[in-house]
């Protein structure tokens, strides 16, 4: 996500550093490469899914159920990621 006054968000920050620190310096640019494409599949399926979501239950008359539904799904997204970071382990120096 791009704050309003055109910085990245911080978190987008952290997984390029990440990604670049726990590979080899040799495969660090292709790994900083891979983060930042999976930071904007992530955002090109979430938006229009929740989307979808509050359509599909702004057509049923339950809007408010829609609502739960796609912040429980935004929320589980977030869940996935932040267990995704046990999984990164330091490289040795």
């Amino acid at each position: 996500m791009v704050r309003p006054h055109g910085t990245p968000d911080p978190g987008f920050t952290l997984t390029w550093t990440v990604a670049k620190e726990v590979n080899r310096p040799e495969h660090s640019g292709i790994a900083t490469s891979v983060a930042n494409v999976g930071i904007f599949v992530g955002t090109g399926i979430l938006q229009p899914l929740v989307g979808a979501i509050l359509d599909r239950g702004r057509a049923a008359g339950d809007a408010a159920g829609a609502w739960d539904t796609g912040i429980a799904v935004l929320a589980g997204s977030v869940a996935f990621g932040a267990a995704m970071t046990f999984f990164v382990r330091e490289r040795p120096r």
